[in-house]
């Protein structure tokens, strides 16, 4: 449905409405359906053709800090960003004005998600794994019954290569690069988000570099994500944390009487059911009920053995041909000993598997 990528200009044209530095086409939606939509024609030049032109080194950089710029607005500030923002959906309109044009593939990082990943930021600058592990959790990206031992030494050893280093020394697709083979190599669950996340920010760094070599994304960046952290101490965040954890306690308090008494009487009444659900003792059970099955054969072997003896010396019926053994103990013989045959193989095929 086209329309969806008509919506997603519309919000980005609010989020950077008053900036000089970017340009959004109009979406004509009176002409528009799901199939088609209508943009304003806009003249430019693609962004790629500065990558290799003769233009000046000032209007190189200044198209490298602004599109840096916008991209990180979108990410850190908005939490709507555009996932693919490779040169060629990027058009140069006169004085440097960056024009975007395709607004199909866009990640949504809400409020809470941002608040969580300045978490992720802040425990990974201080090397904290337990807390950066806390917040990977409430972000979805670990399943919380997860075997995390292997992945904190892994993390961990990422956090050594790159910690201390100056921000201009760190290279960033590399780093990009461990980050996606850290997440592939432990089979950690991510949102699609952070995966665009991740994206953009590869992008933006290579248009970055290909139009001022020396480009520092990290430093660049670095104003966003100090204002991300301190976001979460601001008056204003403070005051909406304290409003939310008042009306969740609130709630709790409402409630609570409630599912006591449901409880209390259902109790009361016999009624009361507590699911119990197992994990890993299927084998343990199993190997019981073997265990219980050989023993109770042996029981009715050994008693087959005292029978068996005890008919051999009676004086009952016709003895074995050849001796004095009378033929219901001998047959009584055979059958314990074909039982105590098939226990032995029983038990050396169960030590096989």
């Amino acid at each position: 449905d086209l329309r969806h990528e008509g919506r997603n200009a519309d919000i980005f044209r609010a989020n950077f409405a008053g900036d000089p530095r970017v340009y959004v086409p109009k979406i004509f939606w009176e002409h528009s359906s799901r199939q088609v939509l209508v943009m304003e024609f806009v003249e430019g030049r693609p962004l790629a053709e500065f990558f290799d032109s003769q233009a000046d080194i000032e209007t190189l950089k200044t198209l490298a800090r602004n599109g840096a710029d916008i991209v990180l607005k979108q990410i850190f500030q908005d939490g709507f960003f555009q996932a693919d923002p490779h040169p060629g959906n990027v058009f140069v309109l006169d004085g440097n004005v960056l024009c975007i044009l395709d607004f199909g593939m866009f990640g949504r990082l809400d409020k809470t998600a941002l608040l969580v990943l300045s978490r992720v930021i802040q425990a990974a600058a201080k090397k904290d794994i337990d807390r950066l592990f806390k917040a990977a959790r409430d972000l979805g990206v670990l399943p919380h019954e997860s075997d995390r031992t292997e992945l904190k030494i892994a993390v961990l050893d990422l956090l050594e290569q790159y910690h201390g280093l100056p921000l201009k020394q760190i290279d960033v697709p590399q780093l990009l690069r461990d980050i996606i083979q850290l997440v592939c190599r432990h089979r950690v669950g991510i949102r699609h988000d952070f995966l665009f996340l991740i994206k953009a920010l590869g992008t933006i760094e290579a248009n970055g570099s290909k139009l001022d070599p020396n480009f520092d994304m990290l430093s660049h960046a670095e104003p966003f994500i100090r204002s991300l952290v301190l976001r979460r101490f601001s008056p204003g965040q403070l005051l909406d944390d304290t409003q939310r954890f008042s009306e969740d306690l609130i709630q709790l308090a409402r409630e609570s009487p409630d599912h006591l008494l449901d409880i209390l009487r259902q109790t009361r009444s016999g009624r009361l059911k507590i699911e119990f659900q197992h994990k890993g003792l299927e084998d343990p059970v199993s190997q019981f009920n073997r265990s219980s099955d050989k023993l109770v054969l042996g029981l009715v072997l050994a008693a087959l053995i005292i029978a068996s003896a005890m008919l051999a010396h009676a004086d009952i019926g016709p003895n074995l041909p050849y001796s004095d053994i009378p033929m219901i103990g001998g047959v009584s013989f055979l059958i314990a000993g074909l039982t105590g045959f098939w226990i032995v193989f029983d038990i050396l095929r169960s030590r096989k598997k």
